[in-house]
């Protein structure tokens, strides 16, 4: 064989795909689900993005210098480093919540919000509720217990928050505030 390539085992090469689905369904279940309850999580994900593929690019290169053969080739050094970067992507997407979680600060700090909005559909796995944070509408999936508790005409609620090793607030606790804040939510959108 002239051709430089990565030899895999039979059973990868006929049921990698399989292999490739789980693991991708277990980081998005897993992984990506955590960013639900951060602060600016949108932001947070492209951070995590934009982060992967750094670390992509950063794995890749030496990678290429290393095994020059695969340069050989134009189109598989591509592929190479474009699965390289994509897993490295995928990686920081998923694993970033637990990095951010799990490296932070121990203290917690509660502070009541105003609350927008509550979907609670029961029947459907939809369970958001929707703050407002400085000016700005925050989305956020708590614990099923926690919206049982909600009661018709609440409108404010008490997070308990920390702040992440990476810098971003994420959503420790949920509480129900035993005080009701008035607030008109006709004109907002």
């Amino acid at each position: 064989m002239n051709e430089a390539s990565i030899n895999l085992p039979w059973w990868l090469k006929k049921y990698g795909w399989i292999f490739h689905l789980l693991i991708t369904f277990i980081g998005i279940d897993i992984g990506a689900k955590m960013h639900e309850n951060d602060f600016g999580g949108l932001q947070f994900i492209w951070h995590s993005a934009i982060g992967g593929f750094i670390i992509g690019l950063l794995i890749s290169l030496p990678l290429k210098l290393h095994y020059s053969a695969w340069t050989d080739n134009k189109d598989k050094s591509a592929k190479i480093a474009f699965f390289i970067i994509l897993s490295s992507i995928f990686v920081c997407v998923c694993a970033g919540p637990a990095i951010n979680k799990y490296t932070g600060s121990s203290k917690s700090e509660c502070k009541k919000f105003k609350l927008k909005y509550a979907y609670t559909d029961f029947k459907n796995s939809d369970k958001y509720i929707h703050l407002i944070n400085e000016a700005k509408t925050e989305r956020f999936k708590p614990p099923t217990s926690f919206l049982k508790k909600l009661r018709t005409g609440d409108s404010a609620i008490i997070l308990c928050i920390r702040r992440g090793g990476l810098g971003y607030e994420y959503v420790d606790e949920f509480k129900v505030s035993q005080e009701t804040i008035q607030i008109d939510l006709g004109n907002q959108k």
